[in-house]
């Protein structure tokens, strides 16, 4: 099993959930990193991984990440995911869009 740096970049937040990027088609181990720097009083931003369902072939959300305010701990892991397909996205639900940067990792 090889750890690669896959992806990486930015995203603006807003009022919409929107991928923070492009929908992965991949076997693999997935995880993703965010830095919230960014944030003010005020702000509450939404992360929502998603996973694909092999068993009913449709995608389904794995986990959501809400955070709200200055960030003590302005960097934040998404966990490795086992999947076939791997997606995380950001909404703004309180506050000023923020811009976010990200990494994103596999394990084959």
């Amino acid at each position: 099993m090889v750890l690669n740096f896959a992806d990486s970049g930015t995203k603006l937040s807003t009022g919409s959930e929107a991928d923070l990027f492009a929908q992965v088609t991949l076997d693999a181990l997935h995880a993703s990193v965010v830095h919230l720097d960014a944030m003010a009083g005020g702000d509450t931003l939404v992360f929502r991984v998603y996973t694909w369902d092999t068993a009913d072939g449709v995608e389904r959300q794995f986990s959501i990440h809400t955070f709200v305010g200055d960030q003590a701990s302005e960097v934040q892991l998404f966990d490795f995911i086992p999947s076939k397909r791997y997606r995380v996205s950001i909404e703004r639900t309180g506050g000023s869009d923020r811009t976010v940067s990200f990494e994103r990792y596999t394990i084959v």
